[in-house]
């Protein structure tokens, strides 16, 4: 059986996560080449699908590590805010499939009758970048995790562009990639990941999972 995160644990892990990936996204640049020949040419198309699979690699791992986290310590119902709620009833909720006032009624009534119970929060399928971790896809991650995504809005071209990029490129078409594209792309998602790994940071230390977090100090 796997052990359970303590705080510092998951911290570790987290941190651990951000800086291996953040170590080859600057490795890599320093060895593409600045002068524009065929070899840059191909150093820049091949950096945008390694540039994306760190974006959706971290999303998805550490979304991963902070859904366990909380859902390990068993938290009652009423501890904890809306949204691990509903995940923790979410195989009675998504097997529930009636028009009948008298079922809604059913299923209202079981979820307050357990209010004082254990969670059972699902870790596993949960976290779901559909494989194009466009920043729609993102903010749903972040609201089924609680998560605010505190200004991140403000990159969803950036992060959309990404994807598009990317899509074109894995799929086989010709797309030219200037230096100065792979290199905003590239310092934009060392930002994002930056910033991700603060917000499920803060959310973990001053436990934003709780329905009444403990005031900050």
């Amino acid at each position: 059986m796997a052990t359970r995160f303590s705080e510092s644990t998951f911290l570790q892990k987290i941190s651990e996560e951000y800086s291996w990936r953040r170590r080859e996204l600057i490795l890599y640049k320093t060895k593409v080449p600045t002068d524009i020949n065929p070899i840059q040419t191909v150093f820049l198309r091949a950096a945008i699908p390694f540039i994306y699979g760190h974006w959706e690699g971290f999303v998805k791992v550490c979304m991963s590590l902070y859904l366990r986290y909380v859902s390990e310590l068993q938290l009652k119902h009423s501890e904890l805010k809306t949204p691990f709620v509903a995940l923790s009833f979410s195989n009675k909720i998504s097997s529930f499939d009636s028009n009948s006032i008298f079922k809604k009624v059913e299923l209202v009534d079981l979820m307050f009758e357990k209010l004082e119970s254990r969670s059972n929060i699902p870790k596993k399928n949960i976290i779901n970048t559909k494989s194009n971790l466009r920043y729609e896809v993102l903010e749903e991650i972040l609201f089924n995790v609680n998560l605010e995504s505190h200004g991140l809005k403000t990159k969803s071209e950036v992060i959309n562009s990404l994807v598009d990029t990317r899509n074109h490129i894995a799929h086989g078409e010709y797309k030219y990639i200037s230096y100065e594209t792979y290199s905003s792309f590239n310092d934009e998602v060392l930002s994002l990941l930056e910033r991700i790994k603060t917000i499920i940071e803060n959310s973990a230390v001053n436990k934003e999972f709780l329905k009444n977090p403990p005031s900050k100090s």
